[in-house]
């Protein structure tokens, strides 16, 4: 009976390390998504204040 709840543990196994590395996926791409939104923000700013300052 041990065995039988051991062996099902070790089939469960893999299913939560992907679930787990979707997870890892979801937020990289999270991360991402954030990264660039920043990055265009900082750009609009700086031509902004290059307008401002040259223009």
């Amino acid at each position: 009976m041990g065995d039988n709840s051991q062996s099902r543990r070790r089939a469960a196994y893999p299913v939560e390390k992907s679930n787990q590395f979707e997870t890892n996926l979801r937020v990289a791409c999270a991360l991402i998504e954030n990264w660039r939104y920043i990055v265009i923000k900082t750009f609009q700013l700086m031509k902004k204040w290059m307008r401002v300052f040259y223009g």
